[in-house]
């Protein structure tokens, strides 16, 4: 079954409430992705080697100038040029594939960012993930996705569609849906940045800490997990709390930041979690449309007004917005975002866990 993005949200989203299926998925318009893209590659991969390029061209013109001038003066047989030129061109060419595709292997690569809220009054949880896909060589089975879900792909390509085009269409794959989920195959492209948008409930979700008040207005904050904790902050009544680098199993009673406080000292603990678009798209005349195209519309479109982007500007920039009753937690790796690539290696990623109903 051949499908877009929109058909599979008809299928699959159908199974949300409506007003929860509109808060997730929302407008989902180039404009309101910004430049989420590019914030999300992978820097590890996709780069082309160049000084290794260099040194094959530079290792060709030696061969085919002087290098072939001298041999066939010593045989004698000029003539030969003819054919040799020609020959070690299409040698240079295909070492410069070969070694293009064995720099970047065959193995497959994934990060994603992920947002979820979780209720401690109902025990419901709900997540948003981004992920993105590059592989040398996809996997047959393709991208396999358990339970209740909603996927939608994402592309590159927000100059091609307009401003306010939806870059989600015109990207193909066929989708089987059973009771166990749904797989994605024949999306996945070989050697391609490819990215995909995951918003489902889990039902098997755990909160990392536990929050308890104390008498004197105060809080105590407990880590339930066996992983370091990169930051917590809670918020009670007018007083925030904010702990770094909580140990396994280790309580704490963080001291309390006001209002003015807590803005300019949450941005220094998360100085660098942002993703950030690389370095080589951010000049004029880069390899990306030569510094105009899609990633002009991309930085005029500004950062992404998506859930997981509005939550990663007021939960890592600011925590302004966050009510009494709530917290939020940096953890570094989350169960409960699913990686439907059992071979694929996770490069980088960042979970935030916002958690509500405390009290």
């Amino acid at each position: 079954v051949k499908q877009e993005a929109s058909g599979t949200e008809q299928t699959v989203g159908a199974a949300f409430d409506n007003p929860v299926r509109l808060a997730i998925a929302g407008d989902l318009s180039a404009a309101e992705d910004g430049d989420w893209f590019l914030r999300h590659l992978i820097a590890e991969v996709g780069k082309p080697p160049v000084w290794g390029f260099c040194a094959i061209v530079v290792l060709f013109s030696l061969i085919l100038g002087p290098g072939l001038l001298l041999v066939t003066q010593r045989l004698g047989r000029r003539s030969l040029l003819v054919f040799l030129v020609p020959a070690i061109s299409l040698l240079a060419t295909a070492a410069i594939v070969v070694y293009n595709v064995v720099h970047e292997g065959f193995d497959t690569y994934v990060r994603v960012t992920s947002v979820t809220r979780y209720n401690h009054w109902t025990g419901d949880a709900f997540t948003w993930s981004r992920q993105t896909y590059f592989s040398g060589w996809p996997p047959r089975e393709g991208l396999s996705v358990p339970g209740q879900a909603l996927l939608r792909p994402v592309s590159e390509g927000v100059g091609r569609y307009g401003y306010y085009g939806n870059p989600r269409k015109g990207i193909d794959a066929r989708v089987y849906l059973n009771d166990e989920g749904q797989v994605w195959k024949s999306w996945l492209k070989p050697r391609q940045q490819m990215q995909m948008l995951i918003v489902r409930p889990a039902d098997d979700f755990r909160p990392p800490v536990d929050v308890r008040p104390t008498a004197d207005g105060r809080v105590e904050v407990e880590n339930l997990t066996d992983q370091a904790l990169p930051m917590v902050a809670v918020r009670r009544d007018d007083l925030f709390f904010v702990h770094v680098d909580l140990q396994p199993h280790q309580t704490v009673a963080p001291p309390p930041l006001r209002g003015g406080e807590i803005s300019e000292h949450v941005r220094q603990i998360a100085s660098g979690w942002l993703p950030e678009r690389p370095a080589e798209l951010d000049e004029y005349g880069s390899l990306w449309s030569f510094g105009f195209g899609d990633r002009y519309l991309a930085n005029a479109a500004g950062m992404p007004n998506d859930a997981i982007g509005k939550t990663l500007r007021t939960t890592l920039q600011s925590l302004h917005e966050l009510q009494t009753g709530q917290y939020v937690v940096v953890v570094p790796t989350n169960p409960a975002i699913p990686i439907p690539l059992d071979n694929g290696e996770v490069t980088e990623q960042l979970h935030v866990v916002i958690g509500e109903g405390l009290w």
